[in-house]
Order: C-alpha cells, then structure tokens, then sequence
C-alpha cells in the first residue's frame, strides 16, 4: 500500500507560502511518484516557506528532477543531506531564471 502521507492540506500548503495550490497538490503528487519519501516532502514543504517565492521553487525542483531522471540520474543521490536540499530549495525559489542557470550542473 502507498503511503499517502505526502498529501497536504490547504493550510499548510497556504503556511509554506504556496499561491496556487491546485499545482502545489499535482507537483507534490509528481515528486512522491518520483521517489520522493515522505520524509523529505515534509523537509520541501518546511523549506518552501523561506523561498522567495515558494511556487517556482517547487516547479523548478520537479523539472530539475525530471531532467535528472531523463539522464538515468538519481536526485537522491545527488542532493543526498537536508542542509544542501534545504540550500536548493530556497536558492530556486529566487527566481524564474535560476532553473536554466542551475539545470545544467545537473
């Protein structure tokens, strides 16, 4: 059985500073089946909330993911301690821009 602990409610994908949560809920869905654990859906959803603007952050992670994955890349492996994801998430949250000066390195 799946968990489904990944699944937020409005209120705390409002406290993280998500603006369109409709997306927010389909992105989230796309991590877990991405191989995302739950433990860090629950670090995103925390870090999300000291992005600058916590949407793009959440969409430039899945891209970057979806790239990764195209390149038989596993994001798990490369990101792989809190202190560096938590440094990701907020530095993809600057900006629309930062995706296609970041995707690269990937």
């Amino acid at each position: 059985m799946t968990s489904m602990q990944h699944k937020f409610g409005a209120l705390d994908l409002i406290r993280a500073g998500l603006q369109d949560l409709d997306k927010a809920r389909t992105l989230f869905d796309e991590l877990h089946n991405d191989g995302i654990d739950d433990d860090r859906m629950r670090l995103l959803l925390a870090t999300l909330g000291k992005a600058c603007d916590p949407d793009i952050a959440l969409s430039n992670l899945v891209d970057i993911i979806k790239v990764m994955q195209s390149r038989g890349k596993d994001f798990t492996n490369i990101i792989a301690d809190e202190n560096s994801f938590v440094r990701l998430i907020t530095v993809l949250g600057v900006t629309r821009h930062v995706r296609r000066n970041v995707q690269p390195l990937f």
